[in-house]
């Protein structure tokens, strides 16, 4: 007969099993968000290399709900498999950037908040990082994409003016970040990396890389609000 802690703690297979809807969920809500353009199963696919890597690293009596780790790994692979793909519009993969750095970008703010998330004001301090962050991100996303070869194909009129200032104010506020921050956001934004391979490359944990992104973003966000709002006397040098 097992005993009853025994039954209150799935095995690994069981547990896989066991949310395989919630990687379905996960998989055609992002397949919805980039318009289908690529097979459903394919995210399906993903979105198990997730759930997989969370099952495996989750580690129970922290606070935090399997259900919430296993989301955001989840969709975590799902991008990172995403943005990997050969082929896809210089819009999608503008959006596909964009959409990982912004899931990164959450991700680190549930580690620091999850075990309390049902205080209100955490989470809506974290959400309004969060949006603060995701102007750096969109930016970044657009400006990795146009290179100097051919820098603004599928763009017209003032858009053209707008990616220009916007590739400056990036490659300029980039070069105030401390050698290793600049690096990361180099490798993930401009390489095409995810967060676990710019890491490997550097030769430090992902769990550091997650923590140098997000005040890589964070730094970023200032020093972009400082050249767009310059104090009072203060010239901005451009």
């Amino acid at each position: 007969m097992s005993h009853p802690a025994d039954r209150m703690s799935p095995s690994r297979d069981d547990r896989i099993l066991q949310h395989q809807g919630l990687v379905h969920h996960v998989a055609d809500s992002v397949w919805q968000m980039i318009g289908r353009a690529v097979p459903l199963e394919d995210l399906i696919g993903y979105g198990q290399i997730g759930l997989i890597e969370a099952v495996d690293r989750f580690q129970p009596g922290t606070g935090y709900q399997f259900s919430t780790y296993a989301y955001y790994r989840i969709r975590g692979a799902i991008l990172d498999g995403l943005c990997k793909l050969q082929g896809l519009s210089r819009r999608l993969m503008e959006q596909l950037r964009f959409y990982r750095g912004l899931h990164e970008v959450l991700a680190a703010r549930y580690e620091v908040v999850g075990s309390s998330m049902e205080d209100l004001e955490q989470i809506w301090r974290a959400l309004d990082e969060s949006l603060h962050d995701s102007l750096v991100l969109f930016m970044l996303a657009h400006a990795s994409v146009i290179s100097d070869e051919n820098p603004w194909q599928e763009w017209e009129g003032e858009a053209v003016a707008v990616a220009a200032e916007w590739r400056r104010q990036i490659r300029q506020i980039l070069e105030q970040l401390p050698e290793t921050e600049r690096r990361l956001v180099q490798k993930v934004y401009f390489d095409g990396l995810n967060l676990s391979e710019a890491a490997e490359q550097i030769g430090i944990s992902r769990s550091w890389a997650c923590r140098l992104h997000q005040r890589a973003i964070q730094t970023l966000r200032h020093l972009l609000q400082r050249d767009m709002n310059p104090p009072p006397g203060e010239r901005v040098i451009r």
